[in-house]
């Protein structure tokens, strides 16, 4: 088949991103198996279906509804402008997939918006990776009993403030905190309840 009797659409179903349009009542005109593939709706669950609020749901990393809840190929429409950004769709089953959406306006040859288009990619290796070198990170800077930081954060910080003081002259001020009689706590109460004490130190010194 030669590339010329190739559609469009035909194209776009070939795609690993989900991509959908809008037309000019903000209905969905063309999804494509990229899109099935990543929300779990088939096509013909959702050509003709309004862009509406409950569909899809875009939202931020706290779940708080972006572009006014509405959908981002319809805000791009109504105002011209191309929007790209990390989100979560809500999948058919109910749980959120995290994606990286670009919207734009589709224009006639007069210039006027007559419809709206979303390509959004599967952002999940890039979330799992991100919040695993977080997980890392806290493993390796934080005392797993109190959360607080252990010797290399202290190492850490105290390098950072004395680069701030050599640059900048920022002084900085260093408190050393024992607990007194910390071992007999431990031998009176036991092991637990002294690290119930380091616990509670600890949220005390945060706060």
């Amino acid at each position: 088949m030669q590339t010329g009797e190739i559609s469009h659409e035909a194209l776009l179903d070939h795609l690993y991103d989900g991509v959908y349009f809008i037309d000019e009542a903000q209905k969905v005109s063309y999804w494509n198996r990229g899109a099935e593939r990543i929300t779990g709706y088939d096509r013909t669950e959702v050509v003709g279906r309004s862009c509406d609020p409950d569909f899809l749901a875009h939202a931020d990393a706290e779940g708080s509804a972006l572009f006014e809840g509405k959908c981002p190929a319809a805000v791009s429409m109504e105002d011209g402008a191309v929007r790209e950004r990390e989100a979560f769709i809500k999948h058919r089953d109910g749980h959120p997939v995290p994606v990286m959406i670009r919207s734009s306006p589709i224009f006639n040859s007069r210039g006027e918006a007559i419809g709206g288009i979303e390509v959004f990619s599967d952002n999940s290796s890039k979330v799992y990776a991100k919040h695993r070198i977080e997980e890392l990170e806290e493993m390796a800077l934080l005392c797993p009993l109190t959360g607080a930081g252990n010797r290399r954060y202290a190492q850490i910080q105290l390098r950072n403030a004395f680069d701030e003081l050599r640059r900048y002259g920022w002084p900085f001020g260093l408190l050393f905190v024992d607990i007194d009689h910390f071992k007999q706590v431990n031998d009176t109460y036991g092991h637990a309840a002294g690290d119930e004490l380091l616990c509670v130190v600890a949220r005390r010194l945060r706060g």
